[in-house]
This record gives C-alpha cells, sequence and structure tokens, in this order.
C-alpha cells in the first residue's frame, strides 16, 4: 500500500446506523402511492442516490408521479424519523475519524444523500470539524457504482485517490471507490442487508477493526 494521506467516507450505513431508518422513510413513501415493499426488496438500493432510486421504482410500479414529488414526501419523512434520538453512530467510526484527523490525514466524505441531510447528521453527531470537504450525490452527474463522487471528493481535499483510504458498507459504494483507485476498506454492517463487499481490500465486521489495522501502518504525520 503507498503512504495514505486522505480518507473518504460513506456516511450511511459507515458513520451512522441508517439503513433501517432509510427504509421506514422510503417504504412510508412508497405506501402513499399504494406500493408496499420489503426490507429485502430494498436492499439493492443501499449506498445509491435517491433520484436513480426513485426513477426506477416509478418504473417498476408504473407510478403517475415524479421524482421531485417522491423526493419531497420521503423529505417528508425523514424531518420526523432522523432525529438526535434515533441517529445512531456506528461504534468505533467515531474514534477512527479522530484518529486520522490526529494524524494529519485530510477527510472527505461522499454520500449519494442530499447536502442538507448530511450537514444536519455531522451537526448532530457534533464532528463535522474533523471533514475538510464534503460531496453528495446531488453534486456529481453518475451515482455510486460509478466513481465519480469519490473522485470529486479525492480533488476537493487536494489528494490523488491511490494516496486514499475509502470506507464503505455497500456493495455499489465498494465499486465506486475500487474503481476511483482507492484502497477500499468494506464494513458489513449486518442493517446495510446483503452486501458483496469481496472487491474490498479489507473487510471488517467491526469499525474498531479498522482503527487496529490502520494503527499498525505509517500513516501520514
Amino acid at each position: 500500500m503507498k503512504k495514505i494521506k486522505g480518507a473518504i467516507f460513506d456516511m450511511d450505513g459507515v458513520i451512522i446506523d441508517s439503513e433501517p431508518l432509510h427504509f421506514e422513510c422510503d417504504s412510508k413513501t412508497l405506501l402513499d402511492y399504494g406500493v408496499a415493499v420489503t426490507y429485502e426488496e430494498m436492499q439493492k438500493y443501499v449506498g445509491v442516490s435517491n433520484p436513480r432510486m426513485w426513477k426506477e421504482l416509478i418504473h417498476k410500479y408504473n407510478l403517475k408521479t415524479t421524482v421531485e414529488e417522491m423526493t419531497k414526501r420521503q423529505d417528508h419523512y425523514k424531518s420526523i424519523v432522523f432525529n438526535k434520538e434515533n441517529i445512531v453512530p456506528v461504534e468505533g467510526t467515531i474514534p477512527l475519524i479522530k484518529f486520522l484527523f490526529e494524524k494529519k490525514l485530510k477527510i472527505g466524505l461522499a454520500s449519494s444523500s442530499p447536502r442538507y441531510f448530511i450537514e444536519k447528521v455531522l451537526d448532530l453527531l457534533e464532528i463535522r470539524e474533523y471533514f475538510h470537504a464534503l460531496v453528495s450525490g446531488d453534486e456529481v452527474t453518475r451515482s455510486k457504482p460509478e466513481p465519480d463522487i469519490f473522485l470529486k471528493a479525492a480533488s476537493m481535499i487536494r489528494i490523488e485517490p491511490d494516496f486514499c483510504l475509502a470506507f464503505e458498507d455497500a456493495a455499489s459504494g465498494v465499486e465506486a471507490a475500487k474503481a476511483a483507485g482507492m484502497f477500499t476498506i468494506g464494513y458489513s454492517n449486518p442493517n446495510s442487508g446483503a452486501q458483496d463487499l469481496t472487491p474490498a481490500d479489507l473487510v471488517v465486521s467491526r469499525m474498531d477493526e479498522a482503527l487496529n489495522y490502520l494503527m499498525d501502518l505509517e500513516l501520514q504525520n
């Protein structure tokens, strides 16, 4: 591995254990249109941007609506479901972020969630100060599994992608990070469903495993 100078984090499922909450919001949105979905059915959209997800679901169920209208309804449910009591950090991730920050690495976030939601989560967890750049799914043309969001995040922290770590819990995110040329650590979050993380360079079942692994490496000082 080359000497690491930057780290790019996904948010949902890596920083916060949010997939069950997202499912609640998405399923309630679809129920408004008479569509009942299972948790297993929605697992394919873990790590996928909202516009892409709604576009596919509108087509699949022949819904008489728009991506914008679906997003508006989804945001309504998010405003209710996502609050300080429900937003729970993934165990071990915040200590990992602080460790990398103390090691003088540039830290970015590459999330398919919209920017307002990213900022809300980081503010509620009081960790926004540790991030040098934030990139949302709305700010790139192609969403995960394309590498665009990771490449933009690396550009914003001014570190070449092959000197960056990436942290992901979704198959689409791992594929995107690997396509960007980053050393990718896959976190097997049980709440993210059946995700194929095998293309990652390292797969962990706990984020403190990633911290222990990185403490043994020579990181940027």
